[in-house]
Formats: structure tokens, sequence, C-alpha cells
């Protein structure tokens, strides 16, 4: 059997099994941030799960409309800064990064996140939010955590 171009379907469908997916695709590539330059000079690339966490971190840490075409999204946790450190504001915190990851991360399958306020008890320590991020990708149902620690400024 031949198709209009010469190419024999049995000869495509055979070539089309040879494909392979690398199951890094499957969560995506992007720019490894900080920007980075990989060994033959190039900028470095991130891949797969990784990804996903620098995409979850990235939410968390840009400004509403700093994202093209998200004008929405994002925390901007650098604007938080300057909110007392109470257990109130970690469980805060931790609700509007869930809800911005949940709307703007589709290869999140579920996420728990958890904030702990940290008091400074002596001049030399900071007033520190420990905010745990524990979620599950779309694609292969792996957990991972990570702890993203977020220090106050003295108010």
């Amino acid at each position: 059997m031949k198709s209009s171009g010469g190419t024999s379907v049995n000869r495509i469908l055979r070539s089309s099994k040879a494909i392979r997916i690398n199951n890094d695709d499957l969560l995506g590539t992007d720019l490894r941030f900080p920007l980075q330059v990989n060994n033959r000079g190039d900028l470095a690339l991130i891949s797969g799960l990784p990804n996903l966490r620098q995409a979850i971190i990235d939410i968390i840490e840009d400004h509403k409309g700093e994202v093209l075409f998200h004008e929405k999204m994002g925390v901007g946790i650098a604007e938080k800064l300057h909110r007392p450190c109470t257990d109130q504001t970690a469980q805060a915190l931790a609700f509007l990064i869930k809800e911005q990851i949940l709307k703007y991360e589709a290869r999140v399958k579920s996420i728990d996140i958890s904030g702990v306020a940290k008091p400074a008890t002596s001049s030399d320590e900071q007033n520190t939010i420990l905010l745990t991020v524990t979620y599950t990708d779309i694609t292969y149902h792996h957990e991972d955590n990570f702890t993203y620690p977020l220090v106050l400024e003295a108010i």
C-alpha cells in the first residue's frame, strides 16, 4: 500500500512506533534560573521534575502582573516581608501559595503547604516563616517536597 507521496503506510506505522518520548519531556523544559551557562556555552536548561519545582518557586516569587498573559499569577512573596511573624501569617501565606499553584500550574496533581512561624529569640536571629511545600506531579505521581524559608523584616 502506497500513500500519495510514494511512502509505504506500513513503513510510516513502523517508524512511528520507534519514536521515543523522553520522560522529562512530559513535564517540560525551561531555562534554569538563576540563569547559568552549561559546559557548551549555551544557557542551561532544566527538565522534568526539577523544572516543576522551579515553576512552583517561580509562582511563589513572581509578583502579580510580572508574567506576560498571566497578570494575576504570582504570590509576590517579597511584598509579604513586613508582616508579623505569627502562625496566622504563615497559614495565610500557605493558603495563598496553594491557591496560586493549583490555579496556574497544571502539572501539579495535589499539593499541601504548611507554614510555621519561627520568631527571633535573640538579636542575632531573624524572624522566619518556614513554608513546607509537598506536591505530586500529574504525570508520574511522584511526591516531592521542599522548604521555602521566608525571612521577615523586623516590624
